[in-house]
């Protein structure tokens, strides 16, 4: 049967650091050898190594080696050991500790701070392994601090109400036997409290819309009063911009000359009818005297017109 021991690795495990052996496994003076083996949800590896003793015996030891890092913080390993001498498996748990630096949050502001308010502090949490053991608190933006403004230890406290040169960058330095971080957080104090700020608001809009909507009254009340006023429009307005219904007359350039009432018009007529019956010349006391010189005989066809270029008769 074995003798089985658990030791842990040669050094500190520190987040961020090498390849390290993190625990060994040995099972001494065995025949047969024993089976060693690590159970773990780790992504290390094992490193075997077995020797034979003056006994006739022989040892073995496994070594787990990772890479450590702070989020595998409280993990565990298991180191089985299996031989046919012992009744069972043989099971040893081993506790990893990381050490890593603090991990820093500032707690205490929510954005509204306004001039007035009254009992507000910060408070710098550090998370680290081993615990912080250093706190400080600094002013980026200013050397000096102003009155009422309290440090102590991981808290800082404001012991009035706030005013607004209290705005600025604040930096919380914390420190265990790893490293010195810090974090910084920037600081706004406004002249009302937001649900001030959000009334004010909803003030502006409501008066806003009044008046927008005064304004859109007072404008659909002038064209109902404007339409009102309007008379009715005439048929005239209605059609003024129709087409004509008729077809104008042509220019005076175009029209044919006018055959003048009385005298002349019985002489045309005479004429015509002289003309059409083949006479050479009226009859005496039929008809006034014309020149046939006077007129001329424009036919078109079967049409005829007769027209005196010296009277402008047709």
């Amino acid at each position: 049967e074995p003798k089985v021991s658990l030791s842990a690795g040669p050094g500190p495990l520190v987040d961020g650091g090498n390849e390290t052996v993190v625990a060994t496994c040995t099972a001494e003076r065995a025949r047969p050898p024993a089976e060693v083996s690590w159970e773990s949800a780790l992504f290390g590896q094992s490193d075997v190594q077995l020797w034979d003793e003056p006994n006739g015996t022989t040892s073995t030891r496994v070594r787990y080696l990772w890479q450590p890092t702070r989020h595998t913080q409280s993990h565990g390993l298991t180191c089985v050991v299996r031989h046919p001498a012992l009744p069972a498996d043989h099971r040893i748990p081993y506790q990893l500790n990381v050490l890593y630096a603090p991990d820093i949050s500032v707690v205490g502001y929510d954005g509204d701070w306004y001039v007035g308010r009254e009992n507000v502090q910060l408070t710098c949490r550090a998370n680290a392994n081993p615990p912080a053991h250093h706190f400080r608190w600094i002013r980026l933006d200013s050397d000096v601090w102003p009155d009422g403004v309290e440090r102590l230890n991981n808290t800082l406290l404001f012991l009035r109400p706030l005013q607004r040169n209290d705005s600025g960058v604040y930096r919380c330095e914390v420190a265990n036997s790893i490293d010195l971080r810090s974090r910084d957080l920037r600081i706004l104090i406004q002249g009302q409290s937001r649900q001030d700020r959000l009334d004010s608001i909803a003030v502006a809009g409501a008066v806003m819309g009044a008046v927008l909507a005064l304004f859109l009254i007072t404008v659909f009340t002038i064209v109902i009063v404007a339409s009102r006023k309007t008379p009715p429009p005439s048929f005239a307005d209605k059609v003024i911009d129709l087409p004509p219904t008729h077809k104008p007359p042509p220019p005076y350039a175009e029209r044919p000359p006018a055959i003048p009432l009385g005298v002349h018009a019985s002489q045309v007529a005479w004429l015509v009818q002289a003309r059409r019956a083949g006479l050479a010349s009226p009859a005496a006391g039929s008809a006034p005297q014309l020149s046939e010189q006077q007129w001329v005989c424009h036919q078109s066809g079967t049409d005829r017109v007769y027209i005196n270029h010296r009277e402008h008769y047709v």
